[in-house]
């Protein structure tokens, strides 16, 4: 392979990250339903409950830099996180208990149906349980 193919096959898989990745940031970014559930058992019924809340549905905004704007652990105000693979990281690292604390994974997704979450930091998670976001509207 020419060194020119080369550079040209690592800029093209650099772009196509960054377009999937913009892409599932607008997945995101919407009015939801927001439910937590913390025993396996309660899984299939957390949609549910998650649609239930769209009377006052959780907001998630795009940032002025592309990230999302989100709720973090224990902080009434939303911050600025990126997506990163299928985590969330704040932007901020020098947030209440360091970026890591704040990290979530997203461990299932339906672009434009719902999407879980689910806190990398073992007590979050114990306090808030695993998040299923359900795209509310039409």
């Amino acid at each position: 392979m020419s060194v020119r193919l080369a550079v040209f096959a690592f800029v093209a898989s650099i772009v196509g990250a960054n377009i999937a990745s913009a892409q599932a940031v607008d997945d995101l970014v919407g009015k939801w339903g927001l439910a937590s559930y913390w025993k396996p058992e309660d899984a299939a019924k957390a949609p549910g409950w998650a649609k239930a809340t769209c009377g006052s549905p959780y907001t998630i905004t795009k940032s002025s830099t592309g990230n999302l704007m989100i709720h973090i652990a224990d902080d009434p105000a939303q911050k600025e996180v990126k997506l990163s693979g299928k985590k969330l990281v704040p932007v901020d690292t020098k947030v209440a208990g360091g970026a890591a604390k704040h990290e979530r994974t997203i461990t299932r997704f339906e672009a434009g149906k719902s999407f879980e979450l689910t806190w990398s930091n073992p007590g979050v998670g114990s306090r808030y349980g695993i998040n299923v976001y359900v795209k509310c509207g039409k």
